[in-house]
């Protein structure tokens, strides 16, 4: 039981500092990453024949060099997908808080607190979210891309010599969550067998 509570106590020093981490980086993504974003929206190297191959995310465009995205539709662009990784990275800062309320009572040598399975359960809720969040982004950015360019008119301009684009949903979220949602229900009958437990003492 002791090495439970200072590997607990040990775990939720090593999560505050993380929170603190986070709480910096969202801080520099508000005031640095426009900017980043603004002068560094991918790569571009002349292939020799007046074509520029720009990589952004999972895009690759070969694109004649007079084509450029509209500068009020690149900020929105921006704008959405910088807000989407705000909001990643507050869920995870949310998900950090609530494993150090599951800390909390191990490190006061209760592993079977009531409090603990169901905050386990708010975590794999919380999955979900982020799950769902990280697909978003990455569709956002692939997807606004593609129309940030707006490549229906630039296959009419014949400005665009090829275009390749990587599209996927990730639903590893979806085991976690299950498998969280399995140890929070483990946790609560832990709690009532120690809870009968120590009525029958």
């Amino acid at each position: 039981m002791e090495k439970l509570m200072t590997t607990s106590k040990k775990l939720d020093f090593v999560f505050g500092v993380t929170q603190k981490i986070i709480i910096a980086v969202v801080a520099i993504m508000l005031v640095v990453l426009p900017v980043l974003f603004f002068f560094n929206t991918g790569t571009a190297n002349d292939d020799g024949n007046g074509y520029n191959i720009i990589d952004i995310s999972g895009i690759r465009l070969e694109i004649s060099e007079k084509f450029a995205p509209d500068t009020k539709e690149f900020l929105v662009y921006m704008g959405v997908t910088t807000a989407l990784a705000i909001a990643i990275v507050t869920v995870i800062y949310c998900m950090i808080s609530i494993i150090r309320k599951i800390l909390k009572p191990m490190t006061e040598g209760c592993p079977f607190d009531k409090s603990v399975g169901y905050n386990i359960r708010k975590i794999a809720n919380m999955t979900i979210i982020l799950g769902l969040l990280a697909n978003a982004f990455s569709a956002v950015e692939t997807i606004g891309t593609i129309f940030l360019f707006r490549l229906s008119e630039l296959f009419a301009e014949g400005a665009v010599r090829k275009v390749s684009a990587n599209l996927s949903f990730d639903v590893t979220f979806f085991i976690v969550y299950f498998i969280l949602l399995l140890i929070s229900h483990i946790f609560i009958y832990g709690t009532e067998l120690q809870k009968l437990s120590d009525e029958t003492l």
